[in-house]
């Protein structure tokens, strides 16, 4: 999971999100050999050690007014992030082990107060299905990718929307348990290959036929729900092509 281990911050610690700065979408990530490698077109690729040096900085980095923190990338990353994202000086940071977390549950009452994220927004894990995508497909003029919901698992060889009554499941050796279902928001109209938002599809399609339950409209307010939220109730190894599998078959 440490996909979700970095972040770009403004300089009052304010995390930055692709809702506010589309372009972050645009930007590939590597890791090979202790180094990530940031790639962004018109950029010259930037190395930099997984492992930090500890004399650099530890930022609390502020997300929905709840702090986590992250030690500070250098100023040669924090110089590329600026310059890519043409905007207010950013940093870039990194989240290290037995730094402070996120309670998801302090925001969101679907998480239990034992559950922890850094950097994400509530879950480390969002999973969909590509049947999922499918059937919204058959309903837009013009289809979009996976890229565009930034799911970090994708099923396939199941219906439409049946994640949506997977509670309990295990990918690997790993136990998920379902949280909620994922409230999409403007990101998912942001063009995965051009950074632009649109402001309407295919969220806009989304709302016409996903409703959540009149018991979660407080948590997703008027944003459509599509694909599930996990929190990991026992860490392990989860590799392409495990089958996602139910209790009463574990």
């Amino acid at each position: 999971m440490r996909d979700r281990c970095w972040t770009v911050i403004k300089e009052d610690g304010n995390m930055v999100s692709a809702k506010q700065a589309p372009r972050l979408v645009l930007l590939s990530v590597t890791c090979e050999d202790g180094y990530i490698t940031l790639n962004a077109p018109e950029m010259k690729a930037l190395r930099i050690p997984v492992e930090l040096p500890s004399t650099n900085s530890v930022w609390n980095c502020r997300r929905f007014g709840i702090e986590a923190q992250g030690r500070d990338c250098g100023d040669e990353a924090a110089q590329w992030i600026t310059t890519f994202m043409n905007m207010v000086p950013c940093r870039l940071v990194h989240y290290e082990a037995n730094m402070l977390t996120r309670k998801p549950g302090d925001f969101l009452p679907a998480f239990p107060p034992t559950d922890e994220v850094a950097y994400a927004e509530g879950s480390p894990i969002l999973l969909i299905s590509e049947a999922s995508l499918e059937d919204l497909n058959n309903r837009l003029e013009k289809k979009v990718a996976i890229t565009n919901f930034r799911p970090n698992i994708l099923v396939t060889d199941c219906s439409p929307y049946e994640e949506d009554a997977w509670v309990e499941i295990l990918i690997g050796n790993v136990e998920l348990k379902g949280r909620m279902s994922c409230p999409r928001c403007v990101f998912t109209t942001i063009d995965p290959d051009t950074g632009i938002m649109n402001g309407k599809e295919p969220l806009k399609t989304l709302k016409s036929y996903r409703k959540c339950d009149p018991s979660e409209q407080h948590d997703f307010k008027n944003n459509p729900p599509f694909g599930w939220l996990y929190g990991i109730d026992k860490t392990g190894i989860v590799e392409v092509g495990d089958p996602v599998k139910q209790p009463q078959i574990w």
